[in-house]
């Protein structure tokens, strides 16, 4: 019939090959994935030139998109009709990305970015002008660090150590299906590998059946708290970066003491336009309200931290009686002149508790009594109108009090790094169209990945049955090399600049991206199990994965990372096989 043209596969059965053939197939769709996994990765590169998306899309999404390719492999094995006999390519898809990340690509990354750790070294943003040009910065070339196994290297920032030990947490997800397992070969001796599918065995595989639904449960629950723990560590870091923009906008002049105190005045009381209009009976009554309102209070708190910042220069979390002149300074005005007796007698009014500084709440305190002095007689003139004058300011000025960083860094893509064709748009444009751009790359590499990752399964496991070895084999050293290349060329891309800070996202990305394959990869993998009533037969895989993963789990939390320890990794990859071997024909554990 005319209509059977369009049934069934459009991509050839690779049963009908021969080896050369599928060698053939398997660099096409691995080609296609490789495409596939770089253009998810150029979705992620463009979200991470957003400010407001940047620590969101390296914490969170980076990760999640670098173990995508590898988790539809293990659903397109799940899926195929032939499942049973594809776990074991599921297994070495997952194996084998987890090991080349923390192997290989590891390694890639300290030999690409190592400098000489006992050499004092300066950041880029360190260099300081020559003085013969102006806005023109001397750069000193960096030569190339001779070679030692223990005195070169890239040093790396804690929060990779943190995560690290993240990775360790996650990584005990492979025990949920490794101790049930082992229990159940020692109570039933007689169900070897060749056995497992007869009915003699049943009662070992619902066993172990119910222990797959818990280990996917756990992987999905633990997916979700890291996210959550990378979550509230992106919003403790954007707390502080924030504080730190403001205290720079207080640095700048952009913003004053008095002018806060005015805008915290007409933002509790809208209907007031300018305090200038406040009359003598509107000013005792308005000032009695600022006094006893807790609204206010709070509201001059959440202000009142990056001016405490600032006015504590000496960063002894109290303002002592030097820089308290330049807090009464800024709140009396240019014109304010006191004597040092009458400084002295106001820091004891403020000193409530007499230790000698004013802390946060005494700092509170003094500036709402302030407050409510400008609103009885002390109208602000036009040095603090801030908040009317230049748009530009006001805006910046009202985002310090909305607690968000994003209208601060709105300003801050740098252009260098932004399409050609995008750079001559304004802040917000840009920012429309990288949105747009990123979600039609992410849609596109997730539609490839979908289409070419169940093809490739096939093939790898025909390549495993005409070459008599076991897929799992096959599929732990072919694939990693389709999913995970554009990790390896981020990696690269990251660690080329030779800094720490890039370093460390380069070893983040890395980790995080393990972090889902032990979670999102490893979930999929135990309900698949637990749909199909399949045996647990990946014991020795998971003593390999786990061993791989505990070691530089540990070298991780060296903040130093050498070219000693990237050869240490490197060597890994080839010891996990032996483990897998050994274990599997010399121990017998399955």
């Amino acid at each position: 019939e005319p209509s059977s043209v369009w049934v069934g596969s459009p991509f050839v059965d690779p049963r009908e090959l021969s080896l050369p053939q599928l060698g053939l197939f398997l660099w096409i769709y691995g080609h296609a994935l490789y495409y596939a996994a770089g253009v998810l990765k150029e979705g992620t590169d463009l979200l991470l030139l957003i400010p407001g998306f940047s620590k969101l899309t390296a914490s969170m999404v980076m990760p999640i998109i670098g173990a995508v390719p590898s988790a539809m492999m293990v659903v397109a094995c799940s899926t195929s009709p032939t499942a049973d006999s594809q776990m074991g390519v599921a297994m070495g898809v997952l194996s084998g990305s987890i090991v080349v990340l923390l192997t290989v690509t590891w390694a890639v990354a300290i030999l690409v970015g190592r400098v000489e750790l006992d050499r004092p070294r300066l950041d880029s943003s360190a260099f300081r002008s020559n003085g013969s040009v102006p806005g023109k910065s001397s750069l000193v070339k960096v030569r190339q660090p001779k070679f030692s196994f223990s005195k070169t290297g890239v040093q790396i920032l804690p929060m990779v150590s943190k995560n690290a030990v993240l990775m360790l947490g996650t990584a005990a997800l492979f025990l949920v299906g490794q101790v049930p397992a082992a229990l159940a070969k020692h109570r039933w001796p007689e169900c070897h590998l060749e056995a497992l599918d007869s009915a003699d065995c049943d009662a070992q595989r619902k066993y172990v059946h119910w222990y797959m639904l818990v280990g996917a449960v756990m992987c999905g629950l633990i997916f979700w708290v890291y996210h959550l723990v990378q979550y509230r560590e992106i919003a403790g870091t954007s707390h502080v970066h924030l504080l730190e923009m403001q205290v720079h906008l207080i640095q700048e002049g952009v913003v004053t003491l008095r002018g806060a105190l005015q805008s915290v005045f007409l933002l509790r009381f809208p209907e007031i336009k300018s305090i200038n209009e406040v009359t003598s009976e509107q000013a005792k009554e308005y000032a009695d309200l600022v006094v006893q309102d807790q609204e206010v209070r709070k509201q001059l708190q959440d202000v009142l931290c990056p001016f405490f910042m600032y006015y504590d220069a000496n960063h002894s979390n109290g303002i002592d009686t030097t820089e308290f002149y330049q807090v009464v300074k800024d709140l009396g005005g240019e014109g304010s002149q006191l004597s040092d007796k009458q400084l002295e007698t106001l820091f004891k009014e403020c000193d409530k508790d007499e230790s000698h500084t004013i802390d946060f709440q005494e700092f509170t305190d003094m500036t709402l009594a302030s407050l409510k002095m400008m609103v009885l007689k002390d109208p602000i003139q036009e040095q603090s109108s801030v908040w009317n004058q230049d748009q530009q300011q006001a805006r910046k000025f009202r985002t310090m009090f909305s607690g968000t960083q994003g209208e601060l860094e709105l300003e801050e893509i740098d252009d260098e790094d932004v399409p050609e064709d995008l750079c001559d748009l304004s802040a917000s444009d840009k920012q429309l169209q990288l949105k747009m751009r990123a979600a039609r790359k992410l849609a596109l590499g997730a539609l490839m990945v979908v289409i070419f990752t169940e093809p490739i399964v096939d093939v790898l496991q025909e390549i495993g049955m005409q070459l008599g070895v076991a897929p799992f084999y096959v599929s732990f050293i072919a694939a990693p090399f389709a999913c995970n290349a554009p990790d390896f060329v981020a990696a690269y891309a990251y660690s080329i600049k030779k800094n720490s800070r890039s370093s460390s996202v380069a070893f983040m990305a890395l980790v995080g991206s393990v972090c889902m394959c032990n979670t999102m990869g490893l979930g999929i993998f135990y309900w698949s199990l637990y749909s199909k009533t399949q045996a647990y037969t990946f014991q020795a895989e998971s003593l390999a994965v786990l061993f791989v993963q505990v070691v530089v789990g540990f070298l991780a939390c060296n903040e130093r990372q050498t070219v000693g320890h990237a050869v240490a990794v490197t060597l890994l990859y080839p010891t996990c096989l032996a483990i897998v071997w050994v274990l599997e024909n010399k121990v017998g554990i399955d």
